[in-house]
């Protein structure tokens, strides 16, 4: 598969709002368990952590499609073992230290996007083959139509999580496969680049339509509706940022910094917040050491515990 180094960078910033999103803008957030000044709520809108999570959604199902667009063979031994070896074994070392941490909801926080993921993968051979008898279109059709039905018969308060491992993976489906729809576009060469002057107009729009999507949630407004809405957008984003470093690469320790962007997202809220608790620390200083803490962690646990597990995975895969 083409390596697009593009994506590793994209895949940071994304962990990095759902970061801040948890943790608070630093110097600008308001004290645990307080209620946010309208300010401070209408800065945190534009770090919405579901929106950034429907980013990692079309990354994944752009990644895991690509290689195998059209009649290139799937090998299932092979894919299986390399997908739940990167995934599973990071999230299997840290489990036992978010179980004894203080913050132990909140560190599992990340759990049922990763859920998601594993259902995903569990389900891709059969996706791929129903989008090559019948469309992506049908396919994702009837993915949404489920998703909206989840939504009108089942409504919940707490968003897309607040569903559970057994239907927050539906809602997220339908993002999933505008990555999958995202590779066969990229495979066939069907995207044309913007100019830089309109790209940051979709930037500018993508960041409006996260703030949106997070104001209107917080009126009560179902976020499986108006991510999915907002996927779209993201998704042709995506494509535009993949296509603009062709030729204006994203700088070097950005992409490097995706190497470590799971870490990032698995562990960020149990280091971070237990530290800012074990240091009895507020604000202003409380959002910024729990970052910079949770950064540090991330990168540690990247080097010696991600990149192994993605060492292991490429291997076990390649044996016949």
């Amino acid at each position: 598969m083409q390596r697009l180094p593009a994506l590793d960078a994209l895949r940071f910033l994304a962990a990095l709002v759902v970061v801040v999103s948890h943790i608070g803008v630093p110097f600008f957030s308001a004290e645990r368990g307080a209620v946010p000044s309208l300010p401070q709520q209408l800065v945190m809108f534009f770090f919405n952590g579901p929106a950034a999570v429907m980013v990692f959604f079309i990354i994944s199902g752009f990644c895991i499609h690509l290689p195998f667009v059209g009649e290139r063979p799937l090998e299932l031994r092979a894919f299986y073992l390399r997908r739940v070896l990167r995934l599973v074994l990071p999230l299997a070392l840290w489990l036992p230290v978010a179980l004894v941490l203080k913050e132990r909801s909140l560190s599992l926080a990340a759990l049922w996007s990763l859920w998601a993921e594993l259902i995903y993968y569990a389900l891709y051979p059969a996706l791929r083959l129903a989008v090559r008898r019948v469309g992506w279109g049908i396919v994702y059709g009837a993915a949404l139509a489920i998703a909206l039905a989840i939504l009108v018969f089942s409504p919940v308060r707490e968003g897309i999580p607040g569903y559970g491992p057994t239907l927050s993976w539906a809602l997220g489906l339908p993002v999933w496969l505008l990555g999958v729809r995202l590779a066969e576009q990229w495979s066939m060469r069907r995207l044309f680049a913007l100019e830089l002057g309109e790209l940051w107009g979709v930037r500018l729009a993508l960041a409006l339509a996260g703030w949106g999507a997070a104001a209107l949630h917080w009126k009560q407004v179902p976020d499986g509706l108006t991510l999915n809405a907002f996927a779209w957008l993201a998704a042709y984003w995506l494509g535009q940022e993949l296509l603009r470093a062709q030729k204006y690469p994203f700088p070097a320790w950005l992409v490097a910094a995706g190497a470590w962007s799971y870490s990032l997202y698995l562990t960020h809220i149990g280091v971070g917040w237990s530290l800012v608790i074990l240091l009895n620390l507020h604000p202003p200083f409380a959002s910024a050491l729990a970052l910079t803490a949770a950064l540090g962690f991330a990168w540690l646990y990247g080097r010696f515990v991600e990149a192994p597990a993605h060492a292991l995975a490429r291997r076990a895969s390649a044996v016949k």
